[in-house]
């Protein structure tokens, strides 16, 4: 993916990617499996052609999972995820590839690839995690929450209303 996707604007311990490995691994290994989150998320970058076409020399031969967010610098060109989709498709290990996006023809491309034999999976609801951060109107001083997120949501999911529009730290 792009910038969100690598995390920039965060620690690297705070990226989705960093996250997602520290909370799946006691999982895994519960299972006697290795669960290993490789974030290769580069700011600027489109999907395609270059990164299509470099997959296995980019990501790697012996990828289970695969994510896509390069929504924001692809953006109506659908044919640089048809073409991501069908590399990543045939990638020797042929992994699931995952939608993190909420365009619904980006969504029917990514379905189409089920026809081939490969699995995918979406996940758009991104939003409804503000829901579970402290407001900053209501607690000045959140302990729990980490410095870059302590000033996330302020009285509403938009931090340009209320108290937050006021601090150096609004997001």
């Amino acid at each position: 993916g792009h910038s969100a996707a690598a995390g920039h604007g965060n620690l690297f311990a705070q990226s989705v990617t960093h996250v997602m490995e520290e909370t799946l691994s006691p999982v895994f290994a519960a299972a006697n499996l290795d669960f290993v989150g490789r974030n290769y998320g580069m700011g600027g970058f489109d999907s395609g052609p270059e990164l299509s076409l470099c997959m296995e020399a980019v990501y790697g031969s012996d990828v289970d999972v695969l994510s896509w967010e390069f929504g924001m610098i692809d953006s109506k060109n659908y044919w640089k995820i048809a073409l991501w989709a069908v590399r990543a498709g045939n990638l020797p290990n042929r992994p699931v590839m995952a939608l993190l996006d909420g365009d619904t023809k980006r969504w029917d491309i990514f379905q189409d690839m089920e026809e081939y034999g490969v699995g995918v999976f979406k996940e758009i609801k991104f939003g409804h995690h503000l829901w579970e951060l402290p407001d900053y109107e209501e607690d000045r001083n959140p302990p729990d929450v980490p410095p870059a997120l302590q000033h996330f949501v302020c009285n509403s999911p938009s931090v340009e209303t209320g108290q937050c529009s006021y601090t150096k730290y609004k997001y």
